[in-house]
Formats: C-alpha cells, structure tokens, sequence
C-alpha cells in the first residue's frame, strides 16, 4: 500500500433497508492484497464465508439502512457515469453485527515501519 484503486457502478446489498455502494474494481494489486489479508485471518475465528477470495465483494459505502420504498429516489441521486480514482491507502474489516472497526495495517503504519530498516516482508 498505497495502490491505485477505480470505484464502478453502484451495487446493493440487503432487502428491507438497503444499503447502496460503489463496487470497487478488481485490481492484481486488490486481489493480492485481499489474498494476503485472508491469509493470515483464516484462522481467526468468527470470518464470514463472503470474505473468502472470489466470494468477496468489495465495496464503498454511500448510503445504509434505506427503505426499500426509497431506493429508486436514492439511486436516482447517487447514479453517475463517472468512474471515481483513489488509492488504497488501509484495509479494514467492518463487523456489522457487534459493530466494531479493526484497522489491519495501513500505508502509514507500512511506511513508519520500513523507516526502522525493517522490510515489508517482516511485516
């Protein structure tokens, strides 16, 4: 990290309150870097079966917990041809049901790192 990224079209998760995104591009570098990730998590206990490599959707969250009633207007608002560039700069997980963030490792934890004449590989 970092590395390029390109957010697509939107996508939508759920059924009742509906949560729309910005799928994210598939990259060598996104897939690896997931790969990697899931590599190390495998053990963990408590992953979810979507966040194994190729059932893996990843994502940018715009908007959540919209009615379905209201999807149409939402898309509506948030739909645009652009494609939007960025950089992966973190990798996170988001535990929806207990509601908890964990930061796995970021650019700036990397690069604070490596200025310790570590390389990445013993990271």
């Amino acid at each position: 990290m970092p590395f390029p990224l390109r957010l697509g079209g939107l996508v939508l998760f759920g059924e009742k309150r509906i949560v729309i995104a910005r799928a994210v591009t598939m990259s060598r570098e996104l897939l690896n870097c997931h790969q990697r990730l899931f590599t190390v998590m495998r053990e963990c206990p408590g992953q979810p079966l979507h966040m194994e490599p190729g059932k893996w959707t990843p994502h940018v969250t715009l908007a959540k917990r919209i009615p379905a009633a209201e999807v149409g207007r939402a898309v509506e608002i948030l739909a645009t041809r652009e494609d939007f560039t960025g950089a992966v700069v973190a990798a996170r997980r988001w535990d929806g049901q207990r509601k908890i963030e964990t930061i796995f490792a970021s650019a700036a934890d990397l690069a604070g790192h490596l200025t310790q004449g570590n390389s990445a590989a013993d990271s």
